[in-house]
């Protein structure tokens, strides 16, 4: 599903996204969280990245706590997403809420500053259309890209394998302090969440024209 939106001229450009064991905040946790911010004018392959996982120094809230701080000291000046609005931010409020932690949002994420380019747009779309709720890939498939799924254990890796293998794995490794295990799944789900951040920011450039998608829209 291609849209198209208006450029609001922010030079620095910020996503967001996390990996959970569950859908259900109160059955699951948040595993790993990505982040990158992207200059404009620069290649997308200059975009800095910060990969953040569970580990025995850094418990779940501290997790999310580091995260946004993160986001307040990039001086990005907009923060895009694919579902942050209805999924990634919940979820990490209701685990903080869970375990007791204060809940403060970092500053991009206000209704002017932060586009979710799932929920903001493309779902009320979807459901005028009377169409299932497109996914990142899908999105891209409609500009004209193919995305191949990252392979894991000779699988695709999807965010029900995550939640249900790879993320319960490394949770169990670190709290097995097992480093060498940790380390070798670390490095896949840092694949992964790179992947999705790099879907993120592309996706938001096809919206606004800054990239030219690999297939025109049809007249």
């Amino acid at each position: 599903m291609r849209f198209n939106r208006n450029d609001l001229g922010y030079d620095r450009i910020a996503t967001f996204d996390i990996e959970t064991t569950h859908w259900d905040a109160s059955q699951g946790e948040v595993v790993s969280i990505g982040l990158a911010v992207h200059e404009r004018g620069t290649p997308l392959s200059n975009a800095e990245y910060k990969l953040l996982h569970r580990k025995p120094a850094l418990d779940e809230a501290a997790l999310i706590r580091e995260a946004y701080t993160w986001l307040d000291e990039i001086d990005a000046g907009y923060l895009v997403s694919f579902n942050g609005r209805d999924f990634d931010f919940p979820f990490c409020d209701e685990r903080l809420e869970h375990l007791g932690a204060s809940i403060d949002h970092p500053k991009l994420h206000t209704p002017q500053s932060h586009l979710d380019l799932l929920h903001d747009d493309r779902k009320a779309l979807a459901n005028q259309r009377g169409e299932k709720w497109p996914s990142l890939e899908e999105v891209l498939v409609a500009y004209g890209e193919s995305p191949e799924p990252l392979m894991w254990k000779g699988e695709p890796l999807d965010n029900t394998r995550f939640g249900k293998e790879l993320g319960p794995a490394l949770l169990n490794s670190v709290a097995n302090n097992d480093q060498v295990t940790a380390e070798k799944l670390m490095t896949t789900v840092e694949e992964y969440l790179r992947d999705d951040l790099k879907k993120n920011l592309r996706m938001y450039y096809y919206d606004i024209g800054e990239l030219e998608p690999p297939v025109p829209a049809n007249d």
